[in-house]
């Protein structure tokens, strides 16, 4: 939908939103989908050769289901843009906004964000 979150790492396993503190269940969710993004190797990399003549849209990274935004002090800020899941349902196609390439990441990686959007 048209929600947005921001959480800030204050340390390890301590993150706020806004002002409050983030309780224990999406402070998991936040770790893990982190801890995912960074070490999850991708199942393919499909070039635009590889997916030519098929619209994104097919792979659900047009529009995105969802979006992860992750800024660091030395780094420039990284849009990570999750699609559909494949149709076995082992992993999910995935887009590094500005780069033409599309991921099939292991399905754990977009469950643990998803994990995050079904905290209250």
């Amino acid at each position: 939908g048209e929600h947005q979150w921001r959480f800030t790492r204050l340390g390890i396993n301590l993150w706020q939103s806004g002002n409050a503190p983030v309780p224990a269940e999406a402070t998991r969710a936040l770790d893990m989908g982190l801890r995912f993004l960074y070490a999850s190797a991708p199942l393919r990399v499909m070039t635009p050769e590889d997916y030519a003549g098929a619209p994104l849209e097919d792979f659900g990274v047009q529009t995105p289901q969802y979006e992860v935004m992750l800024y660091g002090a030395q780094h420039d800020p990284l849009l990570v843009q999750l699609g559909h899941v494949h149709p076995q349902g082992l992993a999910q196609y995935v887009r590094l906004a500005a780069r033409p390439e599309l991921l099939l990441l292991p399905r754990f990686v977009g469950e643990a964000w998803e994990a995050l959007l079904r905290q209250p």
